[in-house]
């Protein structure tokens, strides 16, 4: 049976002059379960919940729990204490010292968090650490001095968050660090700063976060999965005027992701590039990766770069389109080596405009442009050897650049009434012989060659050339 008892009852004044701390604990230490906190400002520090509590306000702005002037303590704290639940107030570190938050907590399982909001906090604004099953909705944190929300550690595992919005955060608005199975949806920011800005994972296996905004993110990426991460998703983001990265996928000193993938997102006025698979110079290598349907306007706005980037990164895919870059942007697509070597990348762009360096740049000769801005699709290859394939190459394969030694383009077999057109669109001595396994179809000798070709259930047949 609940049991309910009010602070006030155990002398709490809640004029935001009086110290109530003694109060709450006389109160939490009681055998109520649930422990009542009326409309008031509460002066408190170091306040410490036991298993099995429920301390509940009248709500955000009603009852709010204010720092003790100068104190370095955290406002609660729950540690070592299952079924814990903290609803209904605001907790305000206005006049806190050193790196406390407003609330933390420690290896607890069960936890409920509901219609909390914190304030200039010097460290975190809410930190659950190595707790599972936690349920976390209707959350306003403004001004962390680190993180906004920090999830993860050990045990934190099968646990919800909802309708978190961060503001002015000095670094991340989320990030879930060390976890697993863990799902975010609703989460927002706007003017956050630091290496990520408004959802960040991080060593982060099977998660998933959906429906993501973003307005004015001071420096960092819009949503990132990074690490040691493995199975990883973001679906449905939106973000107006950030400051970094829209979508990232990238590696760092302790790992790589691995099938981790961002998709459904818009992105205007970013600062960096759209959406990048990258080793951020670390040298491990994101693999089977990938950032889908991302579409803008005009990126590069903080730091001119590429619209979408690879950097050693192996069998990764970023599809999307890009328009009206207000000359910030270098590439529509550039690939890297980074320290490492990129390969069997794939780029899928079904609008894009020329940066000021051209419209792409591919280090390794095994990734792929499909550029479907044409009705069958348009392969765009450089001065490679290709081998075409009916299942993901589109049907109009253009060779661009100046061929420096004769080049082969080799059809796989395909589905009858298949058709493909080829043409050589740059000069050179050199040849480009389109073939079926050993057999030439046709020579492209000089620029403006062109073929088309029908496949007749066995093999490609000549339909058309120049």
């Amino acid at each position: 049976m609940t049991t309910s008892v009010d602070v006030t009852s155990f002398g709490a004044v809640g004029d935001g002059i009086t110290d109530d701390s003694a109060a709450f604990a006389a109160a939490l230490g009681s055998t109520a379960s649930q422990i009542i906190v009326p409309p008031g400002i509460y002066c408190v520090e170091n306040v410490q919940l036991p298993a099995g509590k429920h301390l509940q306000g009248a709500g955000p702005g009603q009852t709010t729990l204010k720092i003790v002037s100068g104190s370095s303590y955290n406002i609660l704290t729950a540690s070592l204490a299952n079924s814990v639940a903290v609803t209904g107030m605001t907790l305000d570190d206005t006049g806190a010292t050193g790196t406390s938050h407003g609330l933390f907590v420690s290896q607890c399982a069960d936890v409920l968090l509901l219609d909390i909001s914190t304030r200039n906090t010097p460290g975190h604004g809410i930190w659950l650490y190595d707790s599972p099953r936690a349920r976390v909705d209707r959350i306003f944190i403004e001004a962390a001095g680190d993180w906004g929300m920090h999830v993860g550690g050990g045990n934190s595992v099968f646990s919800t968050y909802s309708n978190i919005h961060t503001r002015n955060c000095a670094t991340i608005g989320v990030r879930a660090r060390d976890c697993a199975l863990l799902t975010f949806s609703n989460i927002s920011g706007s003017g956050n700063g630091g290496d990520s800005t408004t959802m960040s994972f991080y060593n982060a296996n099977w998660c998933l976060a959906s429906n993501i905004t973003e307005y004015d993110g001071a420096l960092g990426d819009t949503v990132v999965i990074a690490g040691d991460s493995i199975g990883t998703w973001i679906r449905g983001v939106t973000a107006k005027n950030g400051g970094g990265h829209g979508a990232s996928i990238s590696a760092t000193e302790t790992g790589a992701p691995v099938d981790c993938h961002i998709v459904d997102a818009y992105f205007e006025n970013q600062g960096e590039c759209l959406g990048c698979i990258t080793d951020q110079g670390e040298g491990n290598q994101p693999s089977n990766c990938s950032i889908r349907n991302v579409r803008g306007r005009n990126p590069g706005t903080v730091n001119p770069s590429e619209a979408f980037a690879i950097s050693n990164a192996v069998n990764c895919v970023i599809t999307g389109s890009v328009i009206d870059t207000q000359g910030n942007m270098l590439y529509a697509v550039q690939e890297h080596n980074g320290v490492g070597s990129s390969a069997n990348n794939r780029f899928e762009i079904d609008n894009w405009v020329p940066g000021t360096s051209g419209y792409f740049s591919l280090a390794s000769p095994t990734s792929t442009i499909v550029h479907t801005r044409l009705e069958r699709g348009y392969v765009q290859k450089s001065d490679v050897d290709y081998n075409w394939d009916p299942a993901v190459d589109a049907r109009q394969i253009s060779f661009d650049a100046p061929l420096t030694a004769n080049r082969n383009l080799v059809l796989a077999p395909s589905w009858s009434g298949d058709r493909v057109r080829v043409v050589r669109s740059a000069s050179g001595s050199f040849t480009l012989a389109v073939k079926q396994g050993g057999t030439t179809l046709k020579i492209l000798n000089a620029a403006g060659d062109w073929v088309e070709l029908y496949f007749d259930g066995t093999n490609w047949r000549l339909a058309a050339d120049s």
